[in-house]
């Protein structure tokens, strides 16, 4: 579900990052930036002369990248075209177009990284769909026996490694493996969100609207004729979740460029960060049941008492009880960097 992207920590921390460059009153600059950092060259010389150049967009998507930053981008600050114009009635504000902008992002990330993927591994056979065949997918966990996905650790084989994870980095790793392709059912899974229909009501919604502005904008219609706005873009989840990907965009793109990042961002929706919360509320309502029977007075009576008129039962009973301290300690030898207070 897209309404848990704030839900945990880390996501909701990216989650606001993407908040400050979007809605940010330095918008212009931080979009300049992101196009430039996602299109950049990075040149890699090797002692045999042979020069590597690697860049996440590329080519054939970068004008449609300059559209969705400065075309579709303003209208999640509710801006005409021009940044500088809060609109009027007779130039009025874009439509929040959050799901269309989702939609387009979410294309450009895959296909840019599907070429990465390709180019690492050496697999320039997959960079283009082909008729009766699996494709290489930024999702699609159910079938990865069939078909490569992108952010697995390994490829189909099972033995050979990804190597497009070493080059974006396990923090973007992390963060797309939650965003697209998390085996959670409470996951955002925005490409399959995307895909398969979940978000296409809002999508045609927001293209009526769209087009209203436009017939607006030339002078055809005034407001007045315009039907009611689709309040399903005004959703927080849509808004969480085009900020959740322009934070990935910057930080994928930051790792290809050879750029500086210092997120440290850490998975909330794997095996591995389920099984620690999981934990973590096992042993916070065994301490709340220990407490409850230590504390209460009546509980405690009714206890004591029971110990003497059926000693052997609670004898055996006791036999079951949970050693709360052994438990956390196992806890933390299988998880040494779980926190003591789940996230």
């Amino acid at each position: 579900s897209l309404s848990s992207l704030t839900k945990y920590k880390p996501l909701a921390f990216q989650v606001k990052l993407g908040q400050d460059i979007l809605l940010g009153n330095e918008f212009q600059d931080r979009m300049r930036k992101l196009e430039i950092q996602s299109c950049r060259r990075q040149i890699n010389e090797f002692p045999s002369g042979v020069c590597e150049v690697k860049h996440l967009v590329p080519d054939s998507h970068r004008c449609f990248l300059k559209f969705v930053l400065f075309g579709l981008a303003p209208s999640l600050r509710g801006e005409t075209k021009s940044s500088d114009d809060t609109g009027t009635k007779e130039n009025p504000s874009l439509p929040l177009l959050p799901t269309i902008f989702i939609t387009a992002l979410s294309s450009i990330i895959e296909h840019s990284l599907r070429l990465l993927w390709c180019y690492e591994n050496q697999r320039h056979y997959h960079c283009i769909a082909r008729a009766s065949e699996y494709y290489v997918t930024l999702d699609g966990h159910g079938q990865r026996d069939r078909h490569d996905v992108m952010i697995s650790p390994f490829l189909i084989d099972g033995t050979s490694k990804n190597k497009l994870i070493s080059l974006i980095g396990a923090p973007a790793f992390a963060m797309l493996s939650d965003l697209f392709a998390s085996p959670s059912p409470d996951a955002p899974n925005i490409r399959s969100a995307v895909c398969h229909g979940t978000l296409d009501d809002a999508v045609v919604a927001e293209l009526e609207e769209l087009g209203q502005w436009a017939i607006v904008l030339n002078g055809c219609l005034n407001t007045n004729q315009t039907k009611q706005a689709h309040t399903d873009n005004n959703e927080p989840f849509l808004m969480d979740a085009s900020c959740a990907l322009i934070s990935c965009l910057d930080l994928i793109s930051s790792g290809v460029s050879g750029q500086p990042n210092k997120s440290r961002y850490e998975p909330v929706y794997s095996y591995t960060a389920m099984a620690k919360r999981d934990l973590g509320d096992i042993l916070s309502k065994i301490d709340e049941i220990d407490s409850l029977i230590s504390k209460n007075t009546h509980i405690l009576n009714c206890v004591e008492s029971m110990e003497k008129q059926q000693s052997k039962l609670c004898k055996d009973m006791g036999l079951l009880r949970v050693d709360t301290k052994a438990l956390t300690e196992m806890v933390y030898r299988v998880f040494p960097t779980m926190v003591k207070d789940p996230i």
